[in-house]
């Protein structure tokens, strides 16, 4: 029990001149059921009653052969996380929650790397938006966003090498989105039949195959949002004499556009809020 001291005069101090053991191990029980979930069931506890930190680790080596921490969990069915931050800041905290920084500007390796050996995300951020204030994103696979509320990049470049698929993305005036190896849009493949098949509004692209019975078959189109764009092109042709008609709900230039059933006859609509679906552009379709 410490009550004074000077700085740098610990209550306990271990100066370990050994090399080749550890200075400190702490052993628990394997069952721990304590009635504090906190203090009870940890093999080693630290709390801070003021206003300083809780645990500071330092070292001043010149090259170094270990990491500073490791965290090591072998529970292959463990049902709690290796590592658990919590924190109750409000509104009027000024800091963020967890701190990465790199004091030389030379450094030119990542401050945090995740690598992920199972099918799961590598990072999954569950509720709140992603902001990055950085130079860019760079992704050597497949980054995809699948945002449910706002997902910024604060005018900053997103450098992709292979593929992005994201809901959707969003520039201010001031922003352009620059696309340098080709846009590929979700396809959904359907087969008109003269009953009535409805085309997907969640694609940007529907291929359409006609079912055989040489009649005008009917492909439908819902009402989009505003600047939606949907592709259509016919990619079989299955019998001589299938046409096909698409029917949008809303239609600026009449109520159908309909193709003879010629593989690679299609267009494209972009859709406005009050004019509904607009051709902007048509290769083998009749308007009426």
């Amino acid at each position: 029990d410490c009550t004074a001291g000077t700085t740098k005069t610990p209550a306990v101090e271990i100066d370990s001149q050994a090399t080749t053991t550890s200075a400190l191990i702490v052993r628990s029980p394997v069952t721990i059921a304590g009635t504090d979930t906190r203090e009870d069931e940890a093999a080693l506890v630290a709390v801070a009653e003021g206003v300083g930190g809780i645990a500071y680790f330092h070292r001043n080596v010149a090259t170094t052969t270990k990491a500073g921490v490791t965290i090591e969990e072998q529970s292959a069915t463990g049902t709690k996380e290796a590592l658990y931050v919590t924190t109750a800041q409000n509104a009027t905290a000024a800091t963020s929650m967890v701190h990465l920084e790199t004091t030389d500007a030379a450094h030119d390796e990542p401050a945090l790397q995740v690598t992920q050996a199972g099918t799961g995300e590598a990072i999954h951020i569950i509720s709140g938006a992603l902001a990055v204030d950085g130079d860019s994103i760079t992704c050597d696979g497949i980054l995809v966003i699948d945002a449910t509320s706002a997902t910024s990049f604060n005018d900053e470049a997103i450098t992709n090498v292979s593929d992005i698929a994201v809901d959707s993305i969003t520039s201010d005036a001031a922003t352009v989105v620059l696309i340098n190896d080709g846009l590929q849009g979700l396809v959904d493949e359907i087969t008109a039949t003269s009953e009535t098949v409805a085309a997907s509004l969640t694609t940007v692209i529907t291929e359409i195959t006609t079912n055989g019975d040489a009649d005008l078959d009917n492909v439908t189109l819902a009402n989009g949002v505003s600047g939606q764009i949907k592709i259509f092109v016919i990619v079989v042709e299955t019998v001589g004499g299938d046409t096909v008609k698409i029917t949008p709900a809303t239609f600026l230039a009449g109520t159908q556009i309909t193709f003879d059933g010629t593989v690679g006859d299609g267009c494209i609509m972009i859709y406005a809020d009050n004019e509904g679906w607009i051709v902007v552009a048509n290769n083998g379709g009749t308007i009426a």
